[in-house]
């Protein structure tokens, strides 16, 4: 049911079917309908003109108290509601539009402002929508939408939407508060989502802060600039001052220092220009990065990439999952690596470096001493300034390999040095002595001051040295130079292939088997080397070597006839003689020349499959000396062994050459 309503001269009196003033039809609805309906809009713009007492343009106001319409235009008693700017329209108890182009809708919609900005007048341009929006607001061109919302702005440009959204922001322009408690307090700020804030400041009026997400906060209560929280519970620059420019994406993301950014849910970067992606990744010092989740980087431009990776030193780094840099300048590379050392770097899965300034690379490998460097899977280098090379296996939990002394050197799968100074090079090689050095595949040296070259070679005897695949060395002072060879006794020497000496200071040269050339016994220097009463050499079926003197009573006249008869045969022989001793010297010369090249190529090293060996070598021998060269082929992918030598040596011997195959298994 409606009322019919005339209207003379801007006021209305009941009456006639339907009230009509000029052009302007206007029904009031009594049964809880809207207040104010204007059926003819074309013609309001004249007739509310009458109205106003303004003259100017149109406006209106009304509200609807119970189900009774009560249109009283212009502060009824009853209605309360006022319309005085132009085009302005006020709807609801106690609702105010006293702007130009202002509309108020709601109770107590518009309330208690009192502005006048660019002759727009009180909240020119304004528009509230809501019970109790924009009460106290003086601003223009503002925008409440939502009970309570918008109260107590007196800038400009100012959007709110939600209950109690936008509230006590001052003399704020250009912000954006969408959502329940919503708050952007500072130019140009956006907050939306519940109870989101967005607080950063800047004069310039620019959009510096935003908060997008239920209970976000960007700025805090520091009014920080530039910060920008995205989800729910994130927050940026809200702790202290000084936290402009930070940055948070993610549920319960914090992003509180300066430059500071968080991405991930519950992501944390706390130290200035720190960056931390990840869920629940950390980045607390500064200038540090963490990304991963669970990642964390607390080291002064540390930085941690990987799941669950940790750089906790200062300018350390840890890339991997589960990878730690703990030592300052550290560099930890690979799953589980880790690094506590300074300026120490892990490269490989499980590896560790933990000594200063140490360097490994290799699945499960380590460096624990300081300046130690370690290659290959599961090596190690425990020794300060040690050096593993391809040490161990796959397990580091089997592993016993490795360069485990101060200043070691091991190189080679399962090659041991473990007494400071000592260096194993070969497979399993061992150098065990106070120094030792083992050359060559399980050779060991673990004599003190020992060397063993050769491929199961032994130098057990303290400064004992055994030369030669399978050569032995036991006593102290010993040497064995041979395939085989054995010096098991004291300052005792075997020279010769599977010769063994039998007793202390022996010197065994060969076997039965061999023949024996002295180029120089006969020549000039070694006569003139001898002193006093010279003797007889003899020897035993063994070869052992002995002097005798002449007979008693031998009366050397008795052999002058035997002489004299002799004389013409040893004239005659002389000449062959001389030509001899020169033929023998050089024989001498060449074959001292000879053992010396030959000792020279006698070493073998051999290497890993599809690799090559080149090596050079010298020896000397009875004043002579040899060179030799040789390269090493170890056939990919099977035991096939190759190899070729060559040797030059001096006192006119001949070169000597040598090519070899073998199959390693």
């Amino acid at each position: 049911m409606a009322t019919r309503m005339r209207f003379e001269a801007g006021s209305a009196r009941r009456g006639a079917t339907w009230a009509k003033y000029s052009p302007l039809w206007i029904a009031v609805a009594t049964q809880g309908l809207s207040a104010i309906r204007v059926t003819r809009a074309a013609a309001i713009v004249g007739a509310l003109a009458l109205l106003t007492g303004l003259g100017a343009g149109p406006a209106i106001a009304g509200c609807n108290s119970g189900n009774v319409a009560t249109p009283s235009l212009l502060n009824d008693p009853t209605c309360q509601a006022s319309a005085t700017g132009l085009g302005s329209v006020g709807i609801g108890f106690t609702a105010v539009a006293n702007g130009n182009s202002e509309t108020a809708i709601g109770v107590f919609a518009g309330a208690g402002g009192n502005s006048f900005i660019n002759n727009l007048g009180p909240n020119g341009g304004s528009t509230y929508v809501g019970g109790y929006t924009g009460l106290g607001s003086n601003g223009v061109l503002n925008t409440a939408v939502g009970n309570f919302s918008g109260t107590g702005v007196t800038g400009s440009g100012n959007i709110a939407m939600g209950f109690l959204a936008g509230n006590a922001i001052g003399n704020v322009s250009n912000t954006i508060a969408v959502g329940t408690f919503s708050h952007a307090g500072q130019n140009g700020n956006i907050a939306i989502g519940n109870s989101s804030s967005a607080m950063g400041a800047n004069s310039a009026g620019l959009s510096t802060s935003v908060a997008i997400g239920e209970n976000t906060q960007a700025g805090g209560t520091f009014g920080n600039a530039g910060t920008t929280a995205l989800g729910a519970q994130s927050q940026a620059g809200t702790t202290a001052a000084s936290q402009t420019n930070a940055t948070a994406v993610g549920f319960q993301a914090q992003a509180n220092a300066a430059s500071a950014t968080a991405v991930g849910q519950g992501s944390t970067a706390s130290g200035d220009i720190s960056t931390a992606i990840g869920k629940g990744s950390t980045a607390s010092g500064d200038a540090s990065t963490a990304t991963g989740q669970n990642s964390a980087a607390s080291g002064v431009q540390s930085t941690a990439i990987g799941q669950r990776s940790t750089a906790s030193g200062n300018f350390s780094s840890a890339w991997g999952s589960s990878s730690r840099a703990l030592g300052f300048g550290s560099t930890a590379v690979g799953t589980f690596s880790a690094t506590t050392g300074k300026d120490s770097t892990a490269v490989g899965v499980a590896s560790t470096a933990s000594g200063d300034l140490s360097t490994t690379t290799g699945v499960f490998s380590t460096a624990s001493g300081a300046n130690s460097s370690v290659y290959g899977a599961g090596s190690q280098a425990t020794g300060n300034q040690a050096v593993a090379f391809g040490t161990g296996g796959p397990l580091q939990s089997a592993n016993t390999f490795g360069a485990t002394a101060d200043q070691t050197t091991a190189v080679g799968y399962g090659a041991t040095a473990s007494f400071a100074g000592a260096t194993a090079i070969g497979n399993g090689a061992v150098a065990s002595g106070d120094p030792a050095t083992a050359l060559g595949m399980s050779a060991t040296a673990s004599g003190n001051n020992s060397v063993a070259i050769g491929a199961n070679s032994l130098a057990s005897g303290n400064a004992s040295t055994a030369l030669g695949q399978g050569a032995s060395a036991s006593g102290d002072f010993s040497t064995a130079i041979g395939q085989g060879a054995n010096a098991g006794f004291a300052n005792s020497i075997a020279i010769g292939q599977g010769v063994s000496t039998t007793r202390a200071n022996q010197v065994l040269l060969g076997a039965a088997s061999n023949t024996y050339t002295l180029p120089g016994i006969s020549s000039a220097a070694s006569k003139a080397a001898q002193s006093g009463p010279t003797q007889f050499v003899t020897a035993d079926a063994n070869g052992n070597l002995a002097t005798t003197n002449l007979p008693a009573g031998f009366d050397p006249s008795s052999l002058t006839n035997s002489v004299n008869s002799l004389q013409s045969q040893v004239g005659s022989l002389q000449t062959q003689v001389t030509g001899l001793t020169a033929l023998v010297r050089r024989n001498n010369d060449r074959a001292s020349g000879g053992i010396a090249e030959a000792a020279a190529l006698g070493g073998a090293v051999i290497p890993a499959q599809g690799r090559s060996y080149v090596g050079a070598s010298a020896a000397t021998y009875s004043g002579h000396g040899g060179f030799a060269a040789s390269v090493v082929h170890h056939v990919d992918g099977t035991g096939l062994i190759l190899s070729a030598g060559f040797a030059v040596g001096t006192g006119g011997s001949r070169p000597i050459g040598r090519v070899a195959a073998g199959w390693e298994f």
